[in-house]
């Protein structure tokens, strides 16, 4: 018995002679199963708080508390009987019902959400922890194809001409966008607020963005939003005040992507974007039409938008979220405040990134390019091209603007 006496006992003895004292009812006992690296789900550590918990130290649900169950050699690899969901995969024991990086099978990655029982399955909002915060909800956009754009160029973003488009000829037909979660409302001050945390700058080096078609951005050094302090149309106060259920404006592309990562998500493509305004059947509207509501101009409804001619909530240029009539389950799809793409803008016709197999398309070419921005603001006039669901618009990611804010999108 030296060998026990002196610490030289293999690892599965110790779990098994544990695990039978443990029988006697005390507590329960998780069998030893080898260890796996486990990878951090936050992207934003400088504004986390979270325990990271390896998932190999879960005892497995199926497992009898109390019960002789060991059956793992001591390289950590299952023996005759180890459940078929613990693994090895590329040389490293896994659980495939909760690595995010093989789930339900070696290999199989979760872009950006969690794995739960084997399958992936999106992140929660994290900003909306507080029940009461406003703004929160997220949509399930069933993926299809979507045809982005339209044949007939509008001259200016004052155009009327029916059927034109704001850069966006000529059209891209046949892009495939898979399912994807947006979020039901734009990004509201109150949820920036949990991100930032009260901290001066929302610092820290995340994680490099990961999109469904391989692609991940690095995100660069961000800026605070612009405050009402410093520019009345901007809705960000350094403390809550009246306008926490309003859009967050005035903020800059990389700001608007930490948020988004730290929320779970990721900015959306511009394909997503298109495909849940206006490429999708839904509430009984057809593919392809020019508004999220159809065909009908919207004229001076403040029902459908808020645009030149609405007035704002609150003492501000914009409304509160929610306060359009949503579409398919998402409200403020046009007006209030545009929104950031994950692109940058390139035309379609430019063969640069509009051609060939789109499958869940993204356009990230390096160089300073503006990104891509999507919908319209309260200054906009309804019956003009910049409300025409196909139309693009861009700035530098850099700017804080009062009639941008964002949207975060997020995939299993």
């Amino acid at each position: 018995m030296s060998w026990w006496l002196d610490g030289r006992a293999p690892r599965r003895v110790y779990r098994r002679m544990l695990c039978r004292v443990l029988a006697l009812g005390l507590v329960g006992c998780t069998p030893y199963m080898g260890s796996a690296a486990s990878t951090p789900g936050d992207v934003h550590a400088a504004l986390i708080d979270a325990t990271v918990t390896d998932a190999t130290s879960v005892a497995p649900a199926d497992r009898a508390v109390g019960t002789d169950t060991d059956t793992t050699s001591d390289d950590g690899v299952g023996d005759a009987g180890a459940p078929e969901d613990v693994t090895r995969c590329d040389d490293v024991t896994v659980d495939l019902r909760s690595d995010e990086r093989h789930c339900g099978a070696c290999g199989r990655a979760c872009v950006n959400g969690v794995c739960a029982d084997g399958a992936c399955a999106v992140r929660p909002q994290r900003s909306c922890a507080d029940a009461a915060t406003p703004g929160c909800g997220l949509v399930e956009v069933g993926g299809g194809e979507v045809t982005l754009g339209g044949e007939a160029m509008c001259s200016d973003h004052t155009s009327r001409k029916r059927g034109c488009v704001l850069q966006a000829t000529p059209p891209v037909p046949d892009v495939r966008v898979s399912t994807f979660w947006l979020d039901a409302h734009l990004v509201t001050v109150a949820r920036y607020r949990a991100f930032f945390a009260g901290r001066a700058t929302p610092s820290g080096v995340p994680a490099p963005v990961r999109y469904p078609d391989g692609t991940t951005l690095t995100v660069g050094a961000a800026q605070e939003p612009e405050t009402t302090l410093t520019n009345r149309f901007c809705n960000w106060t350094p403390y809550a005040a009246q306008r926490e259920a309003h859009p967050i404006n005035c903020v800059d592309w990389a700001a608007a992507q930490r948020f988004c990562q730290w929320d779970g998500g990721r900015l959306p493509t511009e394909a997503e974007w298109e495909y849940a305004a206006r490429g999708r059947a839904v509430d009984g509207l057809t593919e392809g039409r020019v508004y999220p509501w159809g065909d009908e101009v919207p004229a001076g409804d403040c029902a459908r938008g808020a645009w030149l001619g609405c007035a704002g909530d609150d003492g501000a240029v914009t409304r509160r979220v929610g306060g359009s009539a949503p579409v398919g389950g998402i409200f403020d799809l046009v007006g209030n405040v545009t929104v950031w793409a994950a692109d940058t803008t390139v035309p379609y016709d430019s063969g640069t990134c509009w051609r060939g197999d789109l499958r869940d398309p993204l356009c990230n070419v390096n160089g300073g390019l503006p990104r891509a921005l999507r919908s319209s603001a309260f200054g906009d006039p309804p019956d003009t091209a910049r409300v025409y669901a196909a139309s693009r618009t861009w700035n530098l990611p850099s700017a804080r603007v009062a009639v941008t804010g964002f949207r975060c999108a997020r995939s299993p």
